[in-house]
């Protein structure tokens, strides 16, 4: 389980790089990145999941508009997250 919590937190915040953010609309692994991230969340959370879901379709079918909201919502859903797996990991 150690593992498991280690290599989401080292790989997670790689993919919500790849996230669309204000300033940069568009990038190319959207629907990559947005996969990965609903494929591990629901082992953590089913709302990240649900959010990464939603992000991955958006990049599937090439419309990233609204894209920054929903990633801005990932983003604090992650952080809470990160803070569960990290409070986890400590008592492993």
């Amino acid at each position: 389980m150690r593992e498991l919590i280690d290599t989401y937190l080292s790989d997670a915040p790689g993919l919500f790089a790849e996230m669309p953010r204000p300033g940069r609309p568009r990038t190319r692994n959207v629907r990559r990145a947005a996969h990965s991230l609903k494929s591990t969340a629901p082992v953590w959370r089913t709302v990240l999941s649900a959010q990464a879901k939603e992000l991955e379709f958006m990049g599937k079918a090439g419309t990233l508009e609204g894209a920054g909201r929903k990633v801005a919502a990932a983003d604090v859903e992650y952080a809470r997250v990160k803070a569960a797996l990290e409070q986890s990991a400590v008592r492993l």
